[in-house]
């Protein structure tokens, strides 16, 4: 990354008592260039008068989440903080706003209010085009961009030579979640880990682990999330208002979504599309898909679960769910997309028939080891389970 001046230092910024480090749980080393990363950025954050947080399109609770943590703890130190997102915080996390923070969302208008901010914070995501138009903004802000990602880096096609993401970047795959990083740079900056932080960076933990439940649930997590309780979080109260809390209208939208889901090659991938109709005959937004893809990996034997939903009449955003060593990473690195090895997504710019046909076309390959261009191992072609396809709109 390249490097930029840090701001100026606000005075009284060290007015808020700092907590000591010897009672942090001992985690899992950075790696240098990531340890080097994280200092700049607490250097910068604790120098920053003005910060605006930002996450992807179609923000989660870790990303929200990691947003009130920094939030808090910047609006603490009296510093003035904005979250400006590409779309709205999902109904399950709007207790994560404050008065002071406020899950906003980016527009247009926004931009010159922009001009005014020291640092830029993009969290949970590397990928410039997850962004949505904030990222438009980039070559005329003053601003340090600073980014905190657990998820690998995705190339994207057309943006060589283009303006970089980040000044200064944490980026760790090896996370449970950006939330454990963003705990990492409070722990760091000697920040107090006062409820009205923990509570948020536990949301993101939790929500990316799948209450713990994920592969991607490492003893950095259960630590992490132990000292958060330690420090006010009600874990069952949050369990609550996350995972066991949902509308009429999703329970309509996943009983007709799972009477549709079919079978593929042999049982061994699982899918299901959801179309804009089936989101307006049920009531329900595209927040309440959030765990449907989960459903789909539950069902014995299969080792891939997809879920197809109709954004518009020529986009279509596809969920990918695996278990074990099956890397549906790489699979949504076809469409140019990515993610975890177990948990992936992309964004395809196909009506949704469409767009069914080429992830499945390219799932077969997939799932023998194959690739569209012909490379990869010359294996007997995936058994293929005879059936008719559930009924999608044209």
């Amino acid at each position: 990354m390249t490097s930029s001046p840090l701001p100026r230092r606000q005075p009284g910024a060290d007015a808020a008592a700092a907590e000591p480090h010897d009672d942090a749980p001992a985690l899992r080393r950075l790696a240098p260039a990531a340890l080097d990363a994280a200092g700049a950025i607490v250097r910068i954050l604790q120098a920053a008068s003005d910060v605006v947080l930002t996450t992807h399109v179609h923000p989660d609770g870790d990303g929200l989440g990691s947003e009130a943590a920094l939030a808090a703890w910047l609006g603490r130190r009296g510093a003035r903080v904005r979250i400006l997102n590409p779309d709205p915080a999902p109904r399950q996390f709007s207790f994560l706003a404050t008065p002071q923070a406020p899950l906003g969302v980016f527009q247009p208008a926004d931009a010159d209010a922009l001009a005014s901010a020291d640092a830029l914070v993009i969290l949970d995501t590397s990928s410039p085009g997850r962004l949505g138009a904030i990222v438009d903004t980039f070559p005329s802000l003053r601003a340090v961009r600073l980014c905190v990602d657990h998820h690998a880096p995705q190339a994207e096609a057309g943006r060589s030579g283009a303006t970089p993401l980040a000044h200064h970047a944490l980026v760790d795959s090896a996370a449970s979640s950006t939330a454990e990083l963003a705990y990492r740079l409070l722990r760091e900056a000697g920040a107090e880990i006062t409820p009205a932080v923990a509570t948020p960076l536990y949301v993101g933990i939790a929500f990316d682990t799948g209450s713990f439940r994920y592969s991607n649930t490492t003893s950095d997590a259960h630590l992490v999330a132990a000292d958060l309780v330690r420090h006010g979080v009600e874990a069952d109260a949050l369990y609550q208002r996350m995972f066991a809390s949902y509308t009429a209208a999703r329970m309509r939208l996943w009983g007709r979504a799972l009477s549709a889901l079919a079978l593929e090659f042999g049982g061994r991938l699982a899918w299901m599309a959801v179309d804009r109709e089936l989101l307006g005959d049920t009531g329900a937004g595209p927040e309440e898909l959030d765990g449907l893809v989960e459903q789909g990996r539950r069902i014995q034997g299969v080792q891939v679960s997809v879920l197809f939903r109709e954004d518009g009449p020529r986009e279509t955003k596809v969920s990918f769910r695996s278990h074990g060593a099956t890397d549906v990473h790489a699979l949504a690195g076809r469409f140019g997309g990515g993610g975890h090895r177990n948990a992936a997504g992309a964004t395809l710019p196909l009506p949704l028939r469409e767009a069914v046909d080429r992830v499945l076309g390219e799932a077969a390959l997939f799932l023998e080891g194959r690739r569209s261009d012909g490379t990869g191992p010359d294996e007997p072609a995936v058994e293929r389970r005879a059936r008719v396809r559930p009924e999608i709109p044209t």
